[in-house]
């Protein structure tokens, strides 16, 4: 926990406050262990993503392979819940692994995660409500893996 945190989102310019959300004790514990220090870093948050509310509005929503642990109703339901932390003009970003293999989804029964194909995922975003503004393959990253895919995403029209 925390690399994502560490090595992009405070390098952003004009950066004020990241706040994290984690709900395991031990990831939790070791964010504050290694990013406890770091002036722009906020709050822990000890709730699952898909059951969080805030009233704080953020500018960028950064959610990266927590999609792949829930069913698809509940990633839709935290797409949505996502969305309603956005300022005015405010991003989602996703990054997930994607599995575009023609057999469908990938099941991994170690870790109870799927690995969903790139239209799938877009279409939770529409179930969402949301729209894709940007989306980028990750560049160097190990061809045993799955790919990886980031998706910056706002509200559609309404």
């Amino acid at each position: 926990i925390g690399r994502a945190t560490r090595a992009v989102l405070l390098q952003l310019p004009g950066l004020r406050r990241v706040d994290l959300l984690e709900p395991a004790p031990q990831l939790r514990r070791k964010a504050r262990e290694d990013l406890g220090r770091e002036k722009q870093v906020g709050r822990f948050f000890p709730q699952p993503v898909q059951d969080f509310t805030t009233a704080q509005r953020y500018d960028l929503v950064w959610i990266q392979w927590v999609l792949m642990y829930l069913t698809d109703d509940d990633a839709v339901k935290t797409l949505r819940n996502a969305a309603s932390w956005l300022k005015a003009g405010g991003c989602l970003v996703l990054k997930e692994n994607i599995d575009n293999r023609p057999t469908g989804d990938g099941l991994d029964e170690k870790d109870s995660s799927v690995t969903r194909s790139a239209k799938h995922f877009e279409s939770l975003f529409a179930q969402a409500g949301l729209v894709v503004r940007k989306k980028q393959r990750q560049q160097k990253w190990s061809v045993k893996l799955f790919q990886m895919t980031m998706w910056w995403l706002g509200p559609g029209e309404k």
